[in-house]
């Protein structure tokens, strides 16, 4: 998804490899849904925080959000 870093706002009118948002009857309707500005501005608010915490070390946009459920979720 999203969290991957793999996908740039900025390349929706690009051609793509078919995935859940290019190349397939789907795809326009989750990039209808999730594919917004402010979606792509919050991920590179991730990133950068993430940069200034960790460093080096940082971890991936996907493993962040594991984490991140992992320690937020209310399930036992």
């Amino acid at each position: 998804g999203l969290l991957t870093g793999r996908y740039k706002y900025e390349d929706k009118e690009k051609e793509q490899a078919s995935c859940r948002f290019f190349g397939n009857s789907w795809a326009e309707v989750y990039r209808n849904r999730y594919w917004k500005k402010h979606h792509f501005d919050a991920i590179d608010l991730v990133q950068n925080s993430l940069q200034e915490a960790y460093g080096s070390e940082r971890p991936s946009l996907t493993s962040a959000a594991l984490r991140w459920m992992y320690h937020h979720s209310k399930l036992q």
